[in-house]
């Protein structure tokens, strides 16, 4: 659910699961704005934007904060999104950020490369 939530396209899921996959793997959170946004929704906002100040929200659905998976889906995965998680890709990414440009998510290896996406460098 959380793949589905980080990219309604089919053609990147499999990347998204991807990182996922590397972060879980190498013993890091999944870092994903997703479940904080989960925890954070409410009626009319359910999906609000993540800032400095939100994104620690105390909740177990918040994996910048919590190990591991959340508690239960926090949404409602299509068969792309199964698929991604059963079949992923096999990259070596980490990291992934929305392109400067418009163009769609940017995946990166190293935090440094992440950072060059997201300061739009």
């Amino acid at each position: 659910s959380i793949v589905q939530r980080e990219s309604r396209a089919p053609e990147t899921q499999k990347l998204v699961a991807s990182l996922f996959y590397n972060r879980l793997r190498d013993g890091n959170r999944l870092a994903s704005t997703t479940g904080a946004q989960y925890a954070l929704g409410r009626p009319g906002d359910w999906w609000p934007r993540i800032t400095g100040s939100n994104m620690n929200v105390d909740s177990p659905y918040n994996t910048y904060a919590k190990p591991g998976l959340p508690p239960a889906p926090i949404d409602s995965p299509g068969l792309g999104a199964i698929t991604a998680a059963v079949y992923p890709a096999q990259t070596d990414y980490y990291y992934m950020a929305a392109s400067c440009d418009g163009t769609g998510a940017k995946f990166s290896r190293t935090y440094e490369e992440h950072l060059a996406t997201v300061n739009c460098r």
